[in-house]
């Protein structure tokens, strides 16, 4: 019998925005699991979540919460040859910081996103009730004014979105809880468990006539 896999869309909230250009901030980049029905998940077996924050247009920040959308990438950080292109990864990133990245140079976006969420627009393309992320550019380009908007109380709640975020991320990373043994258990009472002697039988006392002259009653 063939088996068949649905996978549920469920990481991104259904969405309301528009195609073309939004203002948005990358919030942090998670680690997975790739769906076993994604190419190459026998070489590849993991992927890069990039979580971003979006509203339609910068005027709704602070004033109704943002989309939670996201985009994903292949776990290579490449800037890539002569004869293959940079990695994804390599290209987001190089546009989020807006300069080069330098040989050897370690970046962890992850928590540069986490301690001071990026400014950046997203480029939406619209399929059905869903939003995909098709490009992304660094806020300075066409949103300059965009540190102003990160005021205490959007802060705050893109801190309780990330938390929702690692929340639903350990519960699927976490192993499953091995069940646990019963403890072991003697037999019902009147039966016996296989190779246990049989329960000792006390002696039988005769019964005794009673003494001569004694009432019977």
């Amino acid at each position: 019998m063939p088996e068949f896999f649905y996978e549920p869309r469920s990481i991104n909230d259904r969405s309301t925005l528009s195609a073309g250009w939004h203002p948005a901030f990358l919030i942090a980049i998670g680690d997975e699991a790739k769906p076993p029905t994604w190419r190459n998940v026998d070489i590849k077996p993991r992927i890069w979540r990039w979580h971003y924050a979006v509203w339609e247009v910068a005027t709704l920040i602070g004033r109704q919460p943002p989309e939670h959308q996201t985009a994903t990438s292949e776990t290579t950080f490449s800037p890539g040859s002569s004869k293959f292109p940079p990695s994804k990864a390599w290209t987001v990133t190089r546009e989020l910081l807006d300069r080069e990245i330098q040989p050897s140079e370690r970046i962890n976006l992850d928590a540069i996103a986490r301690q001071n969420p990026i400014p950046c627009r997203i480029k939406v393309e619209r399929n059905g009730e869903w939003a995909n992320i098709k490009d992304v550019e660094h806020a300075r380009k066409s949103w300059p004014d965009a540190a102003q908007y990160l005021t205490p109380e959007v802060r705050a709640y893109i801190a309780q979105l990330v938390a929702e975020i690692d929340t639903a991320q350990a519960t699927q990373t976490a192993p499953p809880t091995p069940p646990q043994p019963s403890p072991p258990q003697g037999p019902p009472p009147g039966m016996q468990s296989w190779g246990s002697p049989p329960p000792a039988v006390p002696p039988q006392t005769p019964p005794q006539s009673p003494p001569a002259g004694a009432p019977r009653w």
